[in-house]
């Protein structure tokens, strides 16, 4: 195990900036995720940690001690990918084992730890078998015990349950944090999906177009977020991202294409123009006397524990997660209001957080 630290890490590839400036550091120990769009660099940097990339500028160190200079197979760090990458014409056994192969390691020891890796990740009795004969989380499972068998400082993860179906990625999902627990290794992961992030992830580093937008605990970033673009990004529905602006009478209004509007009270100060975010949950079911809003269902997603309703207010568009017991047809209006203190407000030109 090692701490990590990313030092003012920039990348490029021709005239192309992948990565502008990145300062992190994990700690010996810690399940980090990194989380962001496709293209924000993100897979990139994990390549840099792993050496299968050079840095432009910067410096990488992994235990205190500079790794810029050192190959891949000289970092003591072990990667999984999304592909498997596992040899066809060798058994289960053998792909676990390949690494130890290759630096020479004593075949009793090399069994030793194959039997030790296969037995944590509930593969031993698979070891015989060859990849084609195996599904897709049994492969990924494979792929962690290759990793696993090295015992090395840092685990680096990209990506690698994109190829599984939902229901296994749930499965796999908590085979990875039962054994970063039971390993207790520094890891580094690798996603696009935020529920993956929030999940996994001791703390989250956000990023988009190569810089980092916000890094802390999941709850943290999930309830209080940095930017636009953070509440944006993290939350299944996404935020409710409004344009908004100073009422004339201190309020809050909410405008949108059109003429209609709302207002919203607001106990605190309020800029004169804002982005105005509100979570889906945030939005709860009143009576009509009480309502602030009322939202016209044009879609209803009876997801069973919850149900989610997109609509109209006016010619605002929102979505409500509401719960499973709502019963709303499409292009019926629900009264809801705002639950008090939970608004967002962001800069409208810079997107940071304001409040």
């Amino acid at each position: 195990m090692a701490e990590v630290r990313l030092r003012n890490i920039r990348k490029g590839f021709g005239e192309t900036r992948v990565l502008e400036g990145i300062d992190i550091t994990i700690a010996d120990g810690s399940f980090v995720v990194v989380v962001g769009p496709s293209g924000c660099g993100k897979s990139t940097l994990l390549r840099l940690v792993a050496g299968l990339e050079t840095a432009d500028a910067g410096e990488i160190l992994i235990g205190g001690q500079p790794v810029g200079h050192l190959e891949p197979g000289d970092r003591d760090v072990a990667m999984v990918f999304q592909n498997y990458a596992l040899y066809p014409h060798l058994t289960v056994a053998e792909n676990i084992g390949f690494g130890l192969s290759v630096r020479g390691r004593p075949k009793a020891e090399i069994a030793e730890r194959v039997r030790r890796a296969a037995e944590a990740l509930q593969i031993a009795d698979l070891l015989d078998r060859r990849p084609r004969q195996l599904s897709g989380g049994q492969r990924q499972r494979v792929a962690m015990g290759r990793a696993v068998v090295r015992d090395p400082r840092v685990f680096l993860f990209d990506e690698p349950l994109s190829n599984l179906d939902a229901k296994l990625r749930v499965v796999m999902r908590s085979e990875i944090k039962r054994l970063h627990r039971q390993l207790g290794a520094t890891s580094i992961y690798v996603t696009h999906d935020q529920v993956e992030a929030m999940t996994l992830g001791d703390r989250l580093v956000v990023m988009n177009n190569g810089v980092v937008e916000q890094e802390g605990a999941p709850l943290d970033i999930y309830t209080r977020p940095a930017t636009a673009f953070v509440a944006a990004f993290i939350g299944s529905p996404p935020i409710n991202l409004l344009a908004g602006r100073r009422g004339n009478d201190g309020g809050l209004l909410l405008a949108g294409d059109g003429a209609a509007a709302i207002m919203l009270p607001h106990a605190g100060a309020l800029p004169e123009r804002a982005q105005v975010g509100i979570r889906p949950e945030h939005l709860l079911p009143c009576a009509e006397s009480e309502a602030e809003i009322r939202l016209v269902a044009d879609l209803v997603e009876a997801q069973g524990a919850e149900t989610i309703v997109h609509g109209l207010a006016g010619d605002l568009r929102l979505t409500a997660r509401l719960g499973g017991e709502t019963r709303i047809s499409e292009g019926e209006a629900i009264p809801l209001r705002v639950q008090p203190g939970s608004l967002h407000l962001f800069d409208a030109g810079t997107g940071r957080r304001l409040c």
